[in-house]
């Protein structure tokens, strides 16, 4: 008699969406009592239900522990370094889907995002500090898709997750490479959040990040911007660990008028994504093909995974994801993450752009130009100003770190 294999098929948005991708969402932790490491590396293994799923082409697959723990080395210095680390080394997708690996004092996690996403590493970091309310459901992660089955059968087929045409875009000033097919890449800083004036976070990131945009492309053509959005606290399901992957995307826009403040742009993207919201709009990226879209140069895209507050034994933390520009050719991604404790309070800021479409100094340009606004530009600033303080900072900025790039 052959073993019982509990497994299911894939459910349409799981293939259509991620069969032909390699995207991995990564999470590494830095621990203060390496005595404790191998306690907190079991706790992780008895609740993160990636380790015990592998893929075939149609299926995925439950058994236990099928991920190998590897050994970090004892160079790795910090929690990014970690998370390349276990991206570099993780296992086939034939073999486990998600990877884990410890030395005395990092631990490091990496997940096929098929089946996980922010909300899922933000849980692993509460159950680190038992601070986790998740229960254990199924062995078998759920299929967000099929969750939320009658949200879909319900919505207009004519809604669309993101509608391109009306999204913020960027072109480079640059011919695009003629070599497609690398990784994405990422520029990055961070802003001390202790040093803000008052005012709403999202706000200022959603408009920075327009701004930016706009300012370095040299004019406001229209202010739209897709933003990530975590469904489970929106829906009535049970949240357990086998919510692995329960994240939306949609997008949302805002007039171009006359006169306007930028706070004025912020109140009029966040109605209209209240909008989107109350009209059940939600469950429309998990559609087949909704996930990909081409549009001319990149357009806004923006990720918050929130704030973590770190207690002991943690006392650092880093979160990322790494895929293949083919996968994602037209969007200019914010993904955003704050790390927070008794003196530290820090956003996190990874711009993520292909290659093909954007050089290394123009992502750097665009993301301290997102970080100028955040800090400089008050939401009651006419935008027109705020555009025109923009440009004369990028151009500068440019000039200062010797960049080949014109500026009208």
């Amino acid at each position: 008699m052959q073993p019982y294999i509990l497994k299911r098929k894939k459910s349409p948005f799981e293939d259509i969406g991620f069969s032909d991708t390699v995207t991995h969402i990564q999470l590494a932790v830095k621990i203060d009592e390496p005595k404790i490491v191998p306690e907190l590396v079991n706790q992780i293994k008895r609740n993160f239900l990636p380790l015990n799923i592998y893929e075939t082409k149609e299926e995925l697959i439950y058994k236990k522990g099928c991920s190998p723990i590897l050994q970090l080395p004892n160079n790795i210095k910090d929690c990014k370094s970690a998370c390349d680390w276990i991206y570099e080394n993780r296992q086939l997708e034939s073999v486990g889907m998600a990877t884990l690996a410890h030395n005395n004092e990092y631990i490091a996690l990496t997940a096929n995002h098929m089946i996980g996403d922010g909300g899922l590493l933000k849980s692993v970091i509460d159950l680190l500090q038992n601070q986790t309310q998740l229960k254990y459901s199924s062995p078998l992660p759920i299929a967000p898709d099929e969750a939320m089955y009658e949200d879909l059968v319900n919505l207009d087929k004519n809604v669309l997750s993101v509608y391109p045409e009306q999204l913020t875009n960027v072109v480079s000033k640059f011919k695009p490479s003629e070599k497609i097919g690398e990784e994405c890449r990422y520029a990055l800083d961070q802003i001390d959040v202790n040093k803000l004036t008052e005012g709403n976070l999202t706000d200022k990131l959603w408009t920075a990040l327009l701004l930016s945009m706009a300012a370095y492309n040299g004019k406001i053509n229209r202010w739209g911007i897709a933003t990530c959005i975590d469904m489970r606290p929106r829906t009535n399901l049970a949240l357990t660990w086998s919510n692995c992957c329960f994240f939306s995307i949609l997008s949302h826009t805002a007039p171009v008028l006359q006169n306007q403040t930028v706070g004025d742009v912020a109140n009029a993207l966040r109605k209209d994504m209240q909008r989107r919201l109350n009209n059940n709009e939600m469950s429309s990226f998990l559609r087949i093909s909704e996930s990909y879209y081409e549009n001319e140069g990149l357009s806004a895209e923006i990720s918050n995974v929130g704030s973590v507050e770190l207690r002991k034994p943690l006392t650092d933390a880093w979160m990322q994801i790494r895929f293949n520009e083919k996968n994602n050719p037209s969007v200019l991604s914010l993904l955003t993450f704050g790390i927070k404790d008794q003196t530290r309070n820090d956003l996190i800021l990874r711009l993520r752009y292909p290659p093909c479409r954007m050089k290394d100094e123009e992502a750097d340009v665009i993301l301290k130009g997102i970080k100028h606004s955040v800090y400089n530009i008050p939401q009651n600033t006419k935008v027109q100003d705020a555009l025109d303080e923009l440009k004369k900072f990028e151009a500068q900025y440019a000039k200062s770190k010797n960049y080949n790039i014109k500026f009208d």
